[in-house]
């Protein structure tokens, strides 16, 4: 596995004017995160495959102390619209039952992410990263404003890290400041299924739940 660091740019004013930039791109993220047209909550597995066209991935790795067992939620921003629906796997701790991961699965006509980007791409991306995780976190039923998430984006501290394992690219981000925003996240595309992991776990512990997630195949 090839593991390539990628060093975090300072901001600057131009790099400002790209927060608005992904800010706006965010929206994008946040329908992996919202509600959409069509949802649906508590299915099965199999009545989740069934809802879309793309096979389930679920992770041959879970960290001591979460329920195996997923809440499947299924959601569709269009009808009929393969890249708009999505299903995600919601993992609880067994004691609290709070969460603690959810895996994103949606289709996609990319096939795949690069291991470099143009700075302003970068940029770009990794405030999308920052938003992604910052929604995550947040309470599902309150309200977050444009200007919040503008605030929050500029004083988070964001690592990031792109692998290459056999001939798949996957990225992960990690909010490592301040302490009340700490979370993970992983992406990568296979086989034309985009897939994200969000999560309170450690750095180490998400890269096994991602690498334990990366011979799924089509069935």
């Amino acid at each position: 596995m090839k593991v390539i660091c990628i060093p975090l740019m300072r901001t600057n004013k131009i790099a400002l004017i790209l927060i608005v930039i992904s800010l706006m791109a965010s929206v994008m993220s946040c329908l992996w995160i919202g509600y959409g047209d069509d949802y649906r909550d508590n299915l099965t597995l199999e009545e989740a495959q069934e809802l879309v066209t793309f096979p389930i991935c679920i992770p041959a790795y879970l960290p001591s102390g979460i329920d195996p067992d997923p809440q499947i939620i299924y959601d569709s921003d269009a009808a009929n619209v393969p890249e708009e629906t999505y299903v995600r796997l919601r993992y609880k701790s067994i004691g609290d039952r709070k969460k603690v991961l959810e895996v994103y699965q949606a289709y996609t006509n990319d096939e795949g992410l690069k291991t470099e980007y143009p700075d302003a791409v970068l940029t770009s991306i990794y405030d999308g990263a920052k938003v992604s995780l910052v929604y995550w976190i947040s309470d599902p039923g309150f309200f977050i404003s444009s200007e919040k998430i503008d605030k929050t984006v500029r004083r988070l501290q964001l690592e990031a890290k792109v692998f290459q394992t056999d001939q798949i690219v996957w990225w992960l981000y990690e909010i490592v400041a301040p302490s009340d925003y700490r979370s993970t996240m992983t992406e990568w595309i296979q086989y034309q299924v985009k897939y994200r992991i969000l999560s309170y776990l450690s750095a180490e512990e998400i890269e096994k739940v991602t690498v334990s997630m990366l011979d799924c195949s089509p069935r």
